[in-house]
């Protein structure tokens, strides 16, 4: 008889805990992608495409092209804007950045 109470109170606890644990709501991880060309035209300028087949110099402050001493200077500016680069190559005088940038999307 007291192993079939132990048995019935370890399956009760057990579901209890199963019950809690099953009820948390995790957030999902995704990312979001940009890839990013820079030029040279008196300075560095950077052009961001998000995907949505809008591309646009980058302007900071939304009042004028924001200018960048280097190819370096927009990947240490993206750095700080939380993108992490994944890739980076050379075409002709353009060089590329593939960025993402870490969010979440609540079940």
């Amino acid at each position: 008889m007291k192993k079939i109470l132990l048995i019935l109170v370890f399956v009760v606890i057990s579901i209890a805990i199963y019950s809690n644990t099953s009820a948390v709501v995790k957030d999902t991880v995704v990312y979001k992608y940009c890839q990013v060309y820079t030029f040279t035209a008196d300075g560095t300028y950077a052009v961001v495409d998000y995907g949505r087949g809008d591309k646009s110099v980058m302007n900071v402050d939304n009042t004028d092209k924001h200018k960048f001493g280097s190819p370096i200077d927009v990947l240490n500016y993206f750095s700080t804007q939380g993108w992490e680069c994944l890739t980076t190559f050379v075409s002709g005088q353009r060089q590329y950045f593939l960025f993402r940038k870490k969010g979440t999307i609540k079940k």
